[in-house]
């Protein structure tokens, strides 16, 4: 839980988005532990790193979405459609 806190105090002092959004990716994984839907964060903020860096979003999401086991797969697809919006994330093929 520190090394969650420390990521997203991180992520608040950062200038650079794409900074700020790679603290906060880091952050959900390692908090990941202790609340599983933190998962979808760390791939909603990396792929929020990649394109504020001007870097396409749909190569990490289709690799990532296609790691996950079957039974998680649409639950995971599903919440993640739902938080994109309010990120600002655009551009993702469905897996």
């Amino acid at each position: 839980m520190k090394a969650a806190v420390a990521a997203h105090a991180a992520a608040r002092s950062a200038g650079d988005p794409a900074a700020v959004a790679a603290a906060r990716a880091a952050g959900h994984a390692v908090a990941t532990a202790h609340a599983a839907d933190h998962c979808m964060g760390s791939l909603l903020y990396a792929m929020k790193a990649l394109q504020v860096s001007g870097m396409p979003v749909d190569d990490e999401y289709d690799l990532q979405i296609s790691r996950l086991p079957d039974s998680l797969r649409d639950a995971v697809v599903s919440g993640i459609a739902l938080r994109m919006k309010g990120l600002g994330i655009r551009s993702v093929r469905r897996a």
